[in-house]
């Protein structure tokens, strides 16, 4: 069964929860052994025609995804177990999920979501929309700690109920086993895709007894059960995670019988490609080609390549709270001396686009009018020079390990740093430990990659600038504080008429270009690869497997 269109071109309504971490290194794996039997075999299952493999370059951290320090386990248990309200096709046009459909009143404050009837949990309980409740009111609790609930602030009752003010939320009504309305305080422009597509559902029966401050180390994150295209089985540490499909998947039952995904590094990847034992890749970040392996894996007879545009970027986020990186015109002083072109030429190949901010050029939401911060020394030096840059000072740029072409971007940039006087040293780590100093606000800088996977602008810049979203609520990791920039925000937010909106985002823009808190260095570009085993499976940026109950092997 296919999905059918729920709407057209979504980039008027998104808010993301996640940002992308782009780490392909082996990050620290909290669930050790305890899904694996004593002295079980590792080895993944026997390739057949009814097995699909595909590749993630690095272990989940959990497979509860509201948890998760990257992208990793919210793909392994989000994405492929688990279930939204909505979902994408590749061109950004919603597309039921579990919601087959939806209603907003006039006054945009009123959300009515249908549910699919047909929809089970892979364990065979009904889902309704007391699951969907649950897993909103978690989220609000005052005892959370994972991500969600930006998307949910401006629910009637929300903040009362966070706050531990109130015992329930009057905004959030089941109107019968598969209906549930939504009332927000004020209309919200992202809220069909906040809650819609930003937010997995999860089963109210599997945290039964279950306190929402353990939520998170709950038997779930290592068992997680879920309505999606396939089931868990098992998780083989550091090797790979085993799914059964869901012969009862209430989009249609994927015509494999089994999916593994694989963990390894990109250069394993490429030669699991060449010997037939992978199908696809998976998600920008977390499971594509390196663009060094382009040619290699073009090659390759058995495997269809696909080169295609992300939101994803990468940056160099400054911590602002460092008295000696606060003063704007020292990370002027940064952009203007590294040479961001060279970069995009030579180390992404061209494969990527120059960045000037948090929003694609690509986006209608971008401004055209953002300063280019060409590669200038001699005005870099200067604005060091104005800003009184102690040029004896040594500071450190920090890198998150496994990213290759990240990596080799770091000795680019500490070289184009010290011929404008600025003494840098490296320092490589992995990315749960970065994240943890960043949080402390022990690091000077580091390079992070992000993706929200989102076109609109609340989506790819609250997270990043407001001052309530330093981590671990959100991903300020600059720490970086502006109150006219709060207040713009939240006004944007808000704000239902699209031309007052985009005179709103455009002025963001502006001051984010201004102060600088992340080094905008590219765009990125991913590469895809699929088996001409395989049929249906499109590498796109909304992630190849949407449609992985569509998937087959030719005859």
């Amino acid at each position: 069964m296919k999905k059918t269109l729920l709407s057209v071109i979504a980039f008027l309504f998104l808010f993301a929860i996640v940002a992308c971490s782009n780490d392909s290194s082996n990050s620290t794996n909290t669930n050790s052994n305890e899904n694996e039997t004593k002295n079980e075999n590792t080895e993944a299952p026997k390739q057949t025609q009814d097995t699909v493999s595909i590749v993630m370059w690095s272990a989940p951290d959990t497979f509860n995804p509201y948890f998760s320090q990257g992208n990793y386990g919210k793909y392994a248990g989000g994405e492929l177990v688990l279930d939204t309200l909505l979902d994408y096709d590749p061109e950004y046009n919603f597309i039921p999920g579990l919601a087959k459909d939806y209603k907003v009143s006039d006054d945009g404050l009123e959300y009515t979501i249908i549910l699919d009837e047909n929809a089970t949990w892979h364990d065979g309980e009904p889902f309704t929309a007391d699951d969907v409740a649950f897993t909103l009111k978690s989220i609000m609790d005052p005892e959370w700690t994972g991500t969600g609930y930006v998307s949910l602030a401006l629910v009637k009752g929300a903040q009362d109920y966070k706050d531990g003010k109130a015992d329930d939320v009057p905004g959030i009504e089941v109107v019968d086993e598969h209906t549930i309305k939504i009332t927000l305080n004020t209309p919200y422009a992202p809220f069909l895709e906040a809650v819609g597509k930003g937010l997995w559902i999860l089963p109210e029966h599997a945290f039964e007894n279950v306190n929402v401050a353990d939520i998170a180390t709950a038997d779930f994150s290592k068992n997680p059960v879920g309505t999606g295209p396939v089931k868990f089985v098992k998780y083989a540490t550091d090797q790979y995670v085993e799914y059964d499909a869901n012969e009862n998947y209430f989009l249609g039952a994927p015509e494999f019988k089994k999916l593994i995904l694989r963990i390894m590094t990109p250069d394993l990847a490429l030669a699991a490609f060449e010997a037939g034992e992978i199908h696809a890749t998976t998600r920008t970040g977390i499971g594509t080609i390196n663009i060094s392996d382009h040619q290699k894996i073009q090659e390759l007879d058995n495997v269809e390549v696909t080169v295609f545009d992300t939101m994803s970027y990468q940056t160099m986020t400054v911590n602002t709270t460092k008295d000696y990186l606060s003063d704007k015109r020292v990370r002027q002083a940064i952009m203007h001396g590294i040479d961001r072109v060279a970069i995009v030429e030579q180390l992404l190949q061209g494969k990527g686009k120059v960045a000037y901010g948090p929003i694609a050029e690509e986006s209608p939401w971008f401004n055209d009018d953002l300063p280019s911060y060409d590669h200038d020394p001699e005005k870099a030096k200067q604005l060091l020079e104005e800003a009184g840059w102690d040029f004896n000072r040594t500071v450190t740029l920090s890198v998150p390990k496994g990213n290759i072409i990240r990596e080799r971007s770091a000795p680019l940039i500490q070289q184009y740093l010290q011929a404008i006087g600025m003494k840098v040293e490296l320092e490589y780590m992995d990315f749960p430990t970065l994240m943890e100093l960043m949080e402390k606000q022990e690091l000077d800088m580091a390079l992070l990659g992000t993706s929200t996977g989102m076109v609109d602008p609340d989506s790819n810049i609250y997270p990043f600038f407001h001052s309530s979203q330093f981590r671990p609520a959100g991903w300020n990791t600059a720490s970086f504080t502006d109150s006219h920039l709060d207040e713009l925000l939240e006004a944007g937010a808000i704000e239902t008429d699209q031309e007052r909106r985009k005179e709103i985002y455009d002025e963001v823009q502006s001051i984010v270009a201004d102060e600088l808190p992340y080094i905008y260095l590219y765009y990125e570009q991913s590469i895809g690869a699929v088996s001409k085993e395989l049929k249906n499976a499109v590498p796109n940026q909304v992630g190849i497997e949407w449609n992985i109950y569509d998937w087959s092997f030719n005859e």
